[in-house]
C-alpha cells in the first residue's frame, strides 16, 4: 500500500529541489528524515515536511495496519510549477527592464512498506559478457605466414643447390 503527500507550489526552483529529493529517494523513512535535517539546502525542510504529511497519512488510516518502522520512500519527484507573474523588475541591458521570475515547484513523495531489512541499499551492476571481436588482423598473419614459408623454402633448395 502506498501513501502519498504532496507540496504544489514550492518557492524553489525544480532544478534545486531535485537535488535534495534525489538523496531520499529508496531510503527507509527514519533515514530519509535524518539525512533532511543535516542537509544545509532550502528545499530540504520541504521535503521534510512532505514526507513527515506521508507518514502522517500512512498513521492515520484505520484500515490498514502499517509498520511505520518498514516504511521506505519508494517513490520521489520533483516537478516544474507555473511560475510567479514577476511584478517586480530589475534594470536590464540598454536601458531596458527584466522581470524578476519566481520559480515554483510541485514535490510528491509516496511511501510503501518494505519487508526486506533495511540496510544499506547498493544496486548491483550486471557484468555483460562481451563477445570475442573478429578481427582481419589474425587470418591476415596466417596467409602472409603461409604464402611467406613457400618462398623461405624455395630460398633454401636454390642455396642447396649452389653448394654442390
Amino acid at each position: 500500500m502506498e501513501f502519498r503527500a504532496s507540496h504544489r507550489y514550492a518557492p524553489v526552483s525544480a532544478r534545486k529541489a531535485r537535488l535534495v529529493v534525489d538523496m531520499v529517494r529508496g531510503r527507509p523513512v527514519n533515514d530519509a528524515l535524518e539525512v533532511l535535517e543535516i542537509t544545509n539546502k532550502r528545499a530540504s525542510g520541504m521535503a521534510q515536511k512532505v514526507i513527515k504529511a506521508a507518514l502522517a497519512a500512512a498513521e492515520d488510516r484505520e484500515d490498514v495496519d502499517v509498520d511505520l518502522n518498514k516504511l521506505v520512500v519508494s517513490r520521489a519527484w520533483v516537478d516544474e510549477a507555473p511560475d510567479l507573474p514577476g511584478f517586480r523588475y530589475v534594470p536590464g541591458p540598454r536601458g531596458r527592464y527584466m522581470p524578476i521570475i519566481c520559480r515554483r515547484s510541485h514535490i510528491e513523495v509516496r511511501l510503501a512498506e518494505s519487508d526486506e531489512d533495511l540496510g544499506p541499499k547498493r544496486k548491483k551492476k550486471k557484468k555483460r559478457k562481451r563477445k570475442a571481436k573478429k578481427s582481419a588482423a589474425p587470418a591476415a598473419t596466417a596467409a602472409a605466414s603461409e604464402s611467406a614459408a613457400p618462398s623461405e623454402a624455395s630460398a633454401e633448395s636454390a642455396s642447396e643447390g649452389t653448394e654442390d
